[in-house]
This record gives C-alpha cells, sequence and structure tokens, in this order.
C-alpha cells in the first residue's frame, strides 16, 4: 500500500480507507492522525491528483534541488544581478520548452473545465460563442499565469 503512489482515486480511496480501518497496534493512533491531515490536501501529494496539475515536472523536492544546483554552477556570490536575471531567464525558456506539450495539454483540460463554470454557463445564454470564447480565455489567465507565444517562442 503506497499512497503517495496511487494510480487512481478509487485506489487511493481504497488504501485510505484500509488503513484508517487497521487496528491501532499495526497503524497507531498518532499515524491516523497524521494520515487525516495528508488526506485533506492529498491533491498535492498524491500521484493521480498530481497527474492533474500543472507542475512543469517539479513534482518533488528532488527535481527542486537539482534545479538549485544548477544555479550554483553557474552563480556564485560575487555574480551581478543582470547575470542572476540572465540565468534564470536562460532556464526558464528551457523549462517552457521542454514542458511546452503538457503546458498545452494543461490549457486544454482547464478550457473544457471552465464549460462546466458557472459564469460561462449564464454568458452562453446570452452571448456568441466568441465573447465565451474570450471570456473563457481571460478567466485561464486570471486563474494562473499565461505562457505567451511571442514569435516563435514560448
Amino acid at each position: 500500500m503506497n499512497l503517495p503512489f496511487s494510480e487512481s482515486e478509487e485506489d487511493y480511496n481504497k488504501a485510505y480507507t484500509t488503513l484508517m480501518n487497521e487496528d491501532d497496534k499495526i497503524v497507531t493512533k498518532d499515524l491516523k492522525q497524521y494520515l487525516k491531515s495528508r488526506h485533506l490536501i492529498r491533491v498535492k501529494w498524491v500521484k493521480c491528483w498530481m497527474k492533474k496539475t500543472f507542475t512543469c515536472g517539479n513534482c518533488t523536492s528532488s527535481r527542486i534541488e537539482s534545479k538549485h544546483r544548477i544555479y550554483k554552477t553557474l552563480l556564485n556570490g560575487s555574480s551581478r544581478l543582470s547575470e542572476i536575471f540572465t540565468v534564470f531567464k536562460k532556464l526558464e525558456d528551457q523549462d517552457v520548452e521542454r514542458y511546452k506539450d503538457e503546458i498545452i495539454k494543461l490549457k486544454k483540460d482547464q478550457n473544457s473545465e471552465l464549460d462546466k463554470h458557472e459564469l460561462i454557463i449564464e454568458m452562453k445564454k446570452s452571448y456568441s460563442s466568441y465573447a465565451v470564447k474570450r471570456a473563457k480565455e481571460i478567466l485561464l489567465e486570471s486563474i494562473h499565469y499565461a505562457v505567451e507565444k511571442k514569435g516563435q517562442k514560448w
């Protein structure tokens, strides 16, 4: 039973319920209390929910630490502020290019989810499909930062 790597919500729920119903000698009350607190934020650490969230590939702290290592190799205590911004921008551009497909998929997923949004449902009753489409784009940008296409670069 490995909760963080549950492939589906059903698998997670079954494993979670099994653990919570275990005898206190096997799973202590403290551990159950801890699991309850983690259960409330499961969308942040369980694979089946994280797959639905844009992470730019950073799902564990080890990937973040890897990025820190890269920064340390390119920068040092005497680096100028302009050098720091240049390095950050270069690495950000590389990440955006690397995860471009994930970004596009996320936007499509969010766009289809917005069809269920109360505001969009009401707008469809009175406005053209173009106006609804524009409203959805604005909502997406307001919910998440947008990666805009500039020329041939993202």
